[in-house]
Protein backbone atom coordinates (compact mmCIF):
# COMPACT_ATOMS: atom_id res chain seq x y z
CA UNK A 1 0.00 0.00 0.00
CA UNK A 2 1.30 3.24 -0.58
CA UNK A 3 2.04 6.02 1.59
CA UNK A 4 -0.92 8.17 0.79
CA UNK A 5 -3.40 5.43 1.31
CA UNK A 6 -1.64 3.85 4.58
CA UNK A 7 -1.95 7.87 6.35
CA UNK A 8 -5.50 7.81 4.89
CA UNK A 9 -6.22 4.57 6.52
CA UNK A 10 -4.26 5.81 9.84
CA UNK A 11 -6.25 8.55 9.96
CA UNK A 12 -9.71 6.98 9.41
CA UNK A 13 -8.65 4.29 11.99
CA UNK A 14 -8.97 1.87 9.52
CA UNK A 15 -6.39 -0.57 8.44
CA UNK A 16 -5.57 -2.63 11.77
CA UNK A 17 -6.93 -5.80 13.65
CA UNK A 18 -10.28 -5.19 15.55
CA UNK A 19 -11.14 -8.21 17.42
CA UNK A 20 -13.31 -10.79 16.72
CA UNK A 21 -16.19 -8.84 18.66
CA UNK A 22 -19.20 -10.50 21.06
CA UNK A 23 -21.21 -12.05 19.01
CA UNK A 24 -20.05 -13.34 15.73
CA UNK A 25 -21.37 -14.19 12.68
CA UNK A 26 -20.61 -16.09 9.71
CA UNK A 27 -21.32 -14.26 5.73
CA UNK A 28 -21.83 -16.16 3.00
CA UNK A 29 -21.77 -13.99 0.15
CA UNK A 30 -22.81 -15.21 -3.56
CA UNK A 31 -22.00 -18.82 -3.57
CA UNK A 32 -24.87 -19.70 -6.06
CA UNK A 33 -24.77 -21.75 -9.40
CA UNK A 34 -24.37 -18.82 -11.42
CA UNK A 35 -20.99 -18.36 -9.56
CA UNK A 36 -19.68 -21.52 -8.53
CA UNK A 37 -20.93 -24.55 -11.27
CA UNK A 38 -18.88 -23.79 -14.57
CA UNK A 39 -20.75 -26.80 -15.65
CA UNK A 40 -24.14 -24.92 -15.62
CA UNK A 41 -23.09 -21.25 -16.37
CA UNK A 42 -20.79 -19.61 -18.66
CA UNK A 43 -19.83 -16.90 -15.73
CA UNK A 44 -18.79 -19.52 -13.45
CA UNK A 45 -15.52 -21.13 -11.69
CA UNK A 46 -14.51 -23.74 -10.52
CA UNK A 47 -15.13 -22.89 -7.13
CA UNK A 48 -14.83 -26.30 -5.48
CA UNK A 49 -12.12 -25.90 -2.92
CA UNK A 50 -13.97 -22.39 -1.82
CA UNK A 51 -17.25 -24.42 -1.59
CA UNK A 52 -15.64 -27.66 0.50
CA UNK A 53 -14.03 -24.76 2.80
CA UNK A 54 -17.20 -22.66 3.00
CA UNK A 55 -18.74 -26.05 3.99
CA UNK A 56 -16.70 -26.68 6.65
CA UNK A 57 -17.48 -22.80 8.21
CA UNK A 58 -21.01 -23.50 7.92
CA UNK A 59 -20.55 -26.69 9.74
CA UNK A 60 -18.68 -25.50 12.69
CA UNK A 61 -20.77 -22.30 12.88
CA UNK A 62 -24.04 -24.95 13.40
CA UNK A 63 -21.94 -26.74 16.26
CA UNK A 64 -21.04 -23.15 17.79
CA UNK A 65 -24.49 -21.59 17.62
CA UNK A 66 -22.98 -19.11 15.58
CA UNK A 67 -25.79 -17.04 13.38
CA UNK A 68 -25.59 -17.86 9.07
CA UNK A 69 -26.37 -15.25 6.55
CA UNK A 70 -26.39 -16.69 3.00
CA UNK A 71 -26.32 -13.26 1.12
CA UNK A 72 -27.14 -14.18 -3.04
CA UNK A 73 -28.63 -11.42 -5.90
CA UNK A 74 -32.46 -10.99 -6.17
CA UNK A 75 -33.76 -9.93 -8.89
CA UNK A 76 -36.30 -7.31 -9.65
CA UNK A 77 -38.38 -7.48 -12.99
CA UNK A 78 -36.21 -5.48 -15.04
CA UNK A 79 -35.18 -7.23 -18.14
CA UNK A 80 -31.80 -7.53 -17.13
CA UNK A 81 -32.58 -8.93 -14.02
CA UNK A 82 -34.96 -11.45 -15.87
CA UNK A 83 -31.47 -12.36 -18.05
CA UNK A 84 -29.26 -12.72 -15.55
CA UNK A 85 -31.41 -15.01 -13.01
CA UNK A 86 -32.17 -17.62 -16.18
CA UNK A 87 -29.23 -17.69 -17.56
CA UNK A 88 -27.46 -18.56 -14.25
CA UNK A 89 -30.41 -20.00 -11.82
CA UNK A 90 -29.76 -17.31 -9.42
CA UNK A 91 -32.70 -17.70 -7.80
CA UNK A 92 -31.44 -21.27 -6.28
CA UNK A 93 -29.19 -20.25 -3.73
CA UNK A 94 -26.42 -22.41 -2.21
CA UNK A 95 -27.43 -25.70 -4.48
CA UNK A 96 -23.78 -27.12 -3.67
CA UNK A 97 -23.69 -26.09 -0.21
CA UNK A 98 -24.92 -28.08 2.17
CA UNK A 99 -27.16 -26.42 4.41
Amino acid sequence: MGDDKRSIYNRSGLGHRIGYGKRPALLVVDMQIGFTAPEKSPLAGNLDSQVAAINKLITTARKKDVPIVFRRPACSSSSWARTWSSSIHASVALPRICC
